[in-house]
């Protein structure tokens, strides 16, 4: 495919040091306060975890510490508590359990802030995957073949999956947060069983899920924003070619590619009837089996990739900056496409540690680091300090697994 060429509105001249509230300062969080830098506004980074390195950035104003989102009723409380100096602002959050936390406080919380946060009544059904998939079937969007799992009753009856599937959180943030992974993969019925009363100790509700088949490379995604005037701009596409851990992961390589029409298609099937507001970025995978892209994930945040779309001249916090602060409702048409998006530390890890569960050539694994267009998640020259901050939280990952 022929790059098309970079085009992004004509830059306004923002009133003084205008406030942007970062909620989460982890790569997701750096990527949106690089994506905001040099355009005179004040960034406010909001940090709960003590590995954050995006508060270390030269372009953050004030770092605050707060309590986390999963602590609905403190978090929020900061927010007030903090409302007169902050009055106004921007906030843009970096991770679901923030979102969630926004979503539902919204009425109190638009009083003082801006966000872009869907309404609650739409957020939950794609934090929620159980509602997620009901919204694709009842819409006839291709989704994996899925039971949802409350008690271990539901075990019951389902010996027409084949093994192995996964085990799939309903709701993803607390999950990770206890098991430092995205799902769970079972391979027989003891394991099943084994895995899914871990769920229902912590209080976990699941997803049986079937796996499709086939590499991360064949893992499509749009991204985009409605815009306070119901108007969907900034269509931007995304191949993943590689994930963290292989097969079930982040991303940690992706390429930006020209519009899929599919893709485009179904995403919208998707989100039309919840009149969706806000940014999103909807995750495809294609199913060699029969040939049809299978709905894997919503998502209603800002994703680890955004830096990707910043680069290629689709700049997210900026276009819901000019949409929900200017007033002026901006598009991008046209952006570059072959680029890549490299987080190096994950990468190489994965690179070093788990090759023999990818078939990827070593030629395929170096590509990216000498294309000519590319994005890192984390190195920037002008401002190295959270690169270094990676650095050093990714030797010690090296050493102990990451």
């Amino acid at each position: 495919m022929t790059p098309n060429s970079r085009s992004e509105p004509t830059t306004v001249q923002t009133r003084c040091m205008d406030k942007v509230i970062v909620i989460g300062c982890s790569l997701t969080g750096y990527m949106v306060i690089r994506a905001l830098a040099n355009r005179n506004i004040r960034i406010i980074a909001m940090t709960y975890e003590k590995r954050d390195v995006a508060q270390l950035s030269r372009y953050v104003s004030e770092v605050v510490s707060s309590p986390s989102p999963e602590d609905e009723e403190q978090f929020v409380a900061c927010l007030i508590q903090n409302a007169a100096r902050w009055t106004g602002a921007l906030i843009i959050e970096t991770a679901d359990s923030a979102a969630m936390a926004l979503s539902k406080n919204k009425e109190v919380l638009s009083k003082y802030y801006k966000f872009a946060t869907p309404d609650w009544d739409v957020l939950s059904i794609f934090l929620e995957k159980e509602k997620t998939y009901a919204l694709a079937k009842q819409y006839d969007i291709p989704h994996p073949r899925s039971i949802p799992l409350c008690g271990r009753e539901d075990l019951t009856g389902i010996s027409e999956f084949l093994y192995p599937c996964i085990l799939k959180p309903i709701n993803s943030f607390p999950f990770t947060s206890r098991f430092h992974v995205k799902n769970f993969e079972v391979h027989n019925d003891h394991d099943l069983k084994e895995k899914f009363k871990l769920c229902l100790d912590s209080g976990q509700s699941m997803i049986l899920q079937e796996i499709i088949p086939g590499p991360d490379a064949n893992i499509y995604k749009m991204h985009g924003y409605v815009n306070s005037q119901g108007r969907l701009v900034g269509k931007f596409f995304v191949r993943k070619l590689r994930q963290h851990p292989p097969q079930f992961g982040i991303a940690r390589v992706a390429i930006s590619t020209d519009r899929y029409p599919d893709v485009e298609r179904l995403t919208e099937a998707l989100l039309n009837p919840t009149n969706y507001r806000g940014y999103f970025n909807t995750e495809f995978k294609l199913d060699p089996r029969d040939g049809e892209l299978k709905l894997l994930e919503n998502n209603c945040r800002m994703p680890r990739t955004g830096m990707l779309a910043v680069a290629c001249g689709v700049n997210y916090p900026w276009l819901i900056y000019q949409d929900l602060v200017l007033n002026l409702q901006r598009d991008v048409t046209q952006y570059e496409i072959g680029t890549y998006w490299i987080d190096f530390w994950t990468d190489l890890y994965d690179s070093l540690f788990r090759r023999r569960k990818e078939a990827i050539r070593l030629r395929d694994y170096i590509g990216p680091y000498f294309a000519r267009n590319k994005v890192f998640s984390d190195l920037n020259f002008e401002d190295v300090k959270p690169f270094l901050g990676a650095a050093y939280q990714g030797i010690a990952g090296l050493g102990r697994g990451i």
